[in-house]
């Protein structure tokens, strides 16, 4: 049975930025919490189309050290991936789109609470915490970079404590 859940707003400023990253220490940041602690109750709802399995996985040797896993539920549960014919494609309110997400895929709103800035689940996951940041969603946009996309994407890197 589907319950409604109120969508958490995730409030942060300047303050909250982390612009020193000391890749030795796994100092999780509030937002780093916040996300793994979302990912994991939208895990126990089985909100994902697949429990993640990653059997086997393995660092390529090379200059860019590629990493590089067996996850065979991926390709077998996955929802089909759509024709793209151009990275200009307009918006189809027909097709997927992320205006069709249900409650359970969203994590949090990181924007006034009115669910158009949001973190949501990727409801088939890479790898653990494997999330969108999907901004201005409610405004049916294509889906391409745009100045305010970018800023925010650069505060919530600037949020994390991981890399």
């Amino acid at each position: 049975m589907f319950s409604c859940k109120q969508i958490t707003t995730f409030v942060y400023d300047t303050k909250d930025f982390n612009f020193i990253i000391n890749s030795c220490e796994e100092n999780e940041s509030l937002f780093d919490n916040v996300l793994k602690h979302m990912w994991k109750q939208a895990e126990e709802i089985k909100a994902f189309r697949y429990i993640l399995n990653i059997r086997e996985s393995k660092t390529l040797k090379g200059k860019y050290r590629f990493l590089i896993q067996l996850n065979p539920d991926r390709a077998q549960c996955r929802r089909a991936p759509e024709s793209i014919t151009s990275t200009l494609q307009s918006f189809s309110p027909i097709g997927f789109n992320f205006t069709k997400l249900t409650q359970q895929e969203i994590l949090f709103d990181i924007g006034n609470g009115d669910t158009n800035d949001i973190v949501a689940i990727n409801a088939s996951p890479l790898e653990q915490s494997h999330c969108l940041l999907l901004t201005e969603r409610l405004k049916c946009l294509p889906q391409i970079m745009t100045e305010y996309s970018l800023r925010k994407v650069i505060e919530l890197c600037l949020l994390s404590n991981l890399w």
